[in-house]
Order: C-alpha cells, then sequence, then structure tokens
C-alpha cells in the first residue's frame, strides 16, 4: 500500500501544496448554516482529560473513556497517520454542531466522515462506484478520501449542504482536509456528497472499532491555525476547549493533496486552498 501510494504522490508532484495558516485572534465567533446557527467562544473551559497510547502496542482499557465520550455525543481530539482529527459522532447533529463551535470553523466546509470498516462505508454511501471499490481496496486504510452521495441518516452538518452536479467545482473543491488526502469525487448528480475515508493509524483504527460509529473529524486546531501534527499541538490549541485528547504519537504525513474524478468529466487534481 505504501510503495502505490507513493507512487501517486509522485505522479501528482506538480499539484501538491503545502498547507500554511497563520494566527488567528481569540475572538467571539458565530456563524450561520442553512440548517441552523453556531456560536463559540475561544474562552470555553472544560476540563480537558489526556490518554497516551502507544500505537506499537495499544492499551484498549485507555480508548474506553474517549469511546465512551464519542458516544455521548461529546468531542475528542485523536491521531490519525496525518494529522490529529477533532472527532464527533457522523450521525449526530449534536456532536457535529460542537465540531463546529469549538474551531469556529466556516459552515460551508463540510467534514470527512472516518470509518473503520468496509461495511461502515457501505452503510453511509448511497452508492459506491466499481471504481470506488478498486481504489479503496489499494488504498485503505490510507490518506484517501472518496466522496459519494451521502445516506439520509448521516448528520445534515457533515454535508455543510455540499450538493454535487459535473459543473460544479465548488462542490469538489469543498472537502477541505488536513494531512495528506487524496480526495476522489464519485458523483456527477444531484443529492448531498460526503467526504468519506479510514484513517491508517492503529490508534484511530482501535478507537473507531470499540466505539462502532461513524466520525467526523476535520483537523484538531482552532480555525485558521497550524494542522497539528502532535498531541502537544492539540493541546497548544484545545486546552480547556474538548473533554479528551487522545496522544498517539506524531502523524506521518504532512502535505494536501486533491483528485477530482467526476463521472462525465476528465480527471484533474485540484489544491484548494486549507481552511481547516
Amino acid at each position: 500500500m505504501r510503495s502505490g501510494f507513493q507512487t501517486l504522490l509522485r505522479r501528482c508532484r506538480p499539484h501538491i501544496a503545502i498547507v500554511r495558516s497563520e494566527l488567528v485572534g481569540t475572538a467571539s465567533v458565530q456563524f450561520v448554516h442553512r440548517s441552523g446557527t453556531f456560536s463559540m467562544a475561544n474562552a470555553i473551559n472544560v476540563a480537558t482529560k489526556y490518554w497516551t497510547i502507544d500505537p506499537a502496542q495499544i492499551d484498549m482499557t485507555l480508548l474506553k473513556e474517549p469511546a465512551d465520550l464519542l458516544a455521548r455525543n461529546d468531542v475528542i481530539a485523536f491521531p490519525t497517520e496525518t494529522v490529529y482529527g477533532l472527532g464527533g459522532n457522523a450521525l449526530s447533529d449534536e456532536a457535529v454542531s460542537k465540531i463546529f463551535s469549538v474551531k469556529g470553523r466556516p459552515s460551508d466546509n463540510p467534514l470527512i466522515v472516518h470509518v473503520w470498516s468496509y461495511a461502515m462505508f457501505e452503510s453511509l454511501a448511497e452508492e459506491i462506484p466499481e471504481s470506488a471499490r478498486k481504489l479503496t481496496e489499494a488504498f485503505w486504510p490510507g490518506p484517501l478520501t472518496v466522496v459519494v452521495k451521502g445516506k439520509r441518516h448521516l448528520s445534515k452538518y457533515c454535508t455543510a449542504g455540499m450538493c454535487s452536479t459535473a459543473s460544479s467545482a465548488r462542490s469538489q473543491a469543498s472537502y477541505h482536509s488536513y494531512g495528506c488526502c487524496v480526495s476522489l469525487s464519485m458523483v456527477d448528480s444531484g443529492g448531498n456528497t460526503v467526504g468519506i475515508r479510514m484513517p491508517d493509524h492503529p490508534v484511530a483504527l482501535a478507537l473507531l472499532k470499540m466505539v462502532n460509529i461513524p466520525i467526523a473529524a476535520p483537523s484538531a486546531n482552532l480555525s485558521g491555525r497550524p494542522s497539528p501534527t502532535t498531541g502537544q499541538h492539540v493541546r497548544d490549541d484545545l486546552d480547556g476547549k474538548v473533554p479528551g485528547i487522545v496522544d498517539g504519537g506524531k502523524g506521518s504525513f504532512f502535505i494536501v493533496i486533491w483528485l477530482s474524478l467526476l463521472a462525465v468529466a476528465t480527471p484533474r487534481f485540484a489544491s484548494p486552498t486549507e481552511r481547516a
């Protein structure tokens, strides 16, 4: 898998964009989604708990509490092979709205949903084209996001109202992910779309399997700040703002790559500006 992905990276080299973000202030933020209004004050004060977990020898007892928090529609930070994610139950409007609120994330930025099994992927997609099946078989788990039509039981905030059309570059370019991620769009008409991926990190997969629900997660930082590659980076940004941070070591990739593969158009690469 690694060698195949590295080959893909080399072929994408002219289209690689290294993300750089500027620091933002600490003013309160309010933003409106077509389905609701979120408010966020960076001065949120909660007791943040930390769990340090060795990816090479995972202590499953340490994952029980963060899994319980996710099951109760709270949000926590957790590691992936790219950068740390701020995760919440992708089936719950309550949980996903907390992600937007904690980050101060623009309401038109959809969220990538993380799964631990192919069966969970199938449960979230209206349809999975054969091309998507072949690509996910080759590159999952890994930093590959597939954009498909999402089923209605997903939180409406995961899609941020994105509807896919063959002529709409906006809907294809709006899945601002984090770390090193190839995004492939497999849809060509109508309906809300959702980006789904299976992370290649043992702690992330163990957590997802334990809670057994899809987890929506952008990068675990305040909007506009650099995406975090270590637990300490997350702590610097979100200490006192989230109930828990799972520290599973440093991420492996920090490159953003976008590949839009429209069903009725010539495949093309795109590198939209990060707005995590």
